[in-house]
């Protein structure tokens, strides 16, 4: 029972600076791409996600939004087990991880505030499982600074050298230093501007629709990155395009 050696390899590399996103001044990896780098280190069949108790509501409690508006605060609780599989579909590990989600949605999109509440726990919790699996999932950066250069540089007991360019994905990707550059204030502006020509002017509601877009939770424009915001802003723009035809 044991990974090959490409597996080895791909593992072994550092976290591309590409992948790193910035939150609040923290260092951290996209749900979907930890899952994405699930499948191609391990293929498509090579691991399960294992739930090892029911989501649970730790609250649900009456707030405001920022623009002083009612609207309700939720949180779950997720634990999950990772399994990963060789080749030949023997168990070569498994990994739990636990976390809480949270959000707050206006109160006429309640439900809207628990099923984000729910897929935050259930994705921080993936994502603390992978963990295990060292840098290619974002163990470097718990170090301080965020730093991307590699904490674990070889297994023991597999002694190999890591080739030069095993790359677990050959998509071009942006620069590091575009990939974690904050929005400008001219980006904001333009979301903001892009959501008023759609009549969204509420900022719970745009804020919902902003993580809906982007496929992770948004609590503040200012929060996203030049290719986020980008992202964004052409996605309205096709949006409101689409609307005035």
């Amino acid at each position: 029972m044991a990974l090959t050696d490409e597996q080895i390899n791909v593992l072994l590399l550092p976290i591309k600076p590409g992948r790193v996103h910035q939150v609040e001044g923290m260092s951290h990896v996209e749900g979907y791409d930890i899952r994405a780098m699930l499948i191609r280190v391990f293929g498509f069949g090579g691991w399960d996600e294992i739930a090892l108790e029911s989501t649970d509501l730790l609250y649900e409690q009456p707030t405001q939004t920022r623009a002083g508006k009612d609207a309700f605060k939720v949180a779950y609780r997720a634990s999950r087990r990772l399994v990963v599989r060789d080749p030949e579909g023997n168990v070569v590990g498994c990994y739990d991880g636990s976390a809480v989600g949270e959000a707050i949605m206006p109160d006429f999109k309640r439900g809207d505030a628990h099923d984000m509440a729910i897929k935050t726990a259930e994705t921080q919790a993936h994502k603390r499982a992978a963990i295990n699996l060292g840098d290619q999932f974002g163990l470097s950066l718990y170090r301080k600074g965020g730093s991307s250069a590699p904490l674990v540089r070889k297994v023991v007991g597999h002694e190999r050298n890591v080739v030069a360019h095993p790359d677990p994905d050959p998509t071009p990707r942006p620069a590091p230093t575009s990939e974690r550059k904050p929005a400008s204030k001219a980006q904001v502006g333009k979301i903001k501007g892009e959501y008023k020509k759609l009549g969204v002017e509420d900022r719970a509601d745009q804020l919902t629709r902003t993580s809906d877009l982007l496929g992770f939770n948004v609590t503040s424009h200012n929060e996203l990155t030049t290719d986020d915001a980008a992202s964004l802003i052409e996605a309205l723009v096709r949006t409101n395009d689409g609307a005035s035809e």
